[in-house]
């Protein structure tokens, strides 16, 4: 192996611990946000669409914003484990990007529907057929994503663990 094909693959491995140490910076201030916002936020038990209109404010989506920046991070996270990964562990690194990926999709949909549909049709009085879609409604499409969504975010999470095991550290993390 040339030095500059070494020098090249340190580079990609530094960029790759970097950018997946900010990450996960930004991926549990994320979560640490979505939280605090969400117990400060509570809204009332669901009693059907109109009174969830009727009661509504911004402030009881206000901890979907982190939860839409969220899957991002967890799939650059990902990302950068399958760059520092071994060789002979890249295989599960890769289904956990892959299983990431769909739950970034998933999840960015699903709260991205809360923010610039329900919200808005909420604002605008138009309540038809939103039962279905709101978040407070434990029989909501809503929930039928996110429990799919955070599935596969599980199943991502259990693949990268493969990544880490003997030492210490590892041990601690897995």
């Amino acid at each position: 192996m040339s030095q500059n094909s070494t020098l090249g693959t340190s580079t990609v491995r530094q960029t790759a611990i970097t950018l997946g140490f900010w990450s996960a910076i930004l991926a549990t201030a994320f979560t640490i946000l979505w939280v605090v916002l969400a117990l400060v936020s509570t809204t009332a038990e669901w009693s059907g669409i109109e009174s969830y209109a009727k009661d509504f404010t911004f402030f009881q989506m206000a901890n979907f914003i982190p939860v839409i920046l969220l899957p991002l991070t967890i799939v650059i996270l990902m990302a950068c484990i399958h760059c520092v990964a071994p060789e002979t562990k890249k295989v599960f690194t890769l289904v956990g990007i892959a299983f990431s990926s769909v739950y970034a999709a998933i999840i960015c949909t699903n709260y991205y529907i809360q923010l610039f549909v329900v919200r808005l049709n909420l604002l605008n009085g138009d309540l038809d057929g939103l039962a279905l879609l709101a978040q407070p409604n434990l029989h909501s499409f809503f929930f039928a994503l996110e429990t799919i969504g955070y599935t596969f975010l599980s199943l991502a999470i259990l693949f990268a663990s493969a990544v880490f095991g003997g030492g210490k550290l590892e041990s601690w993390i897995r």
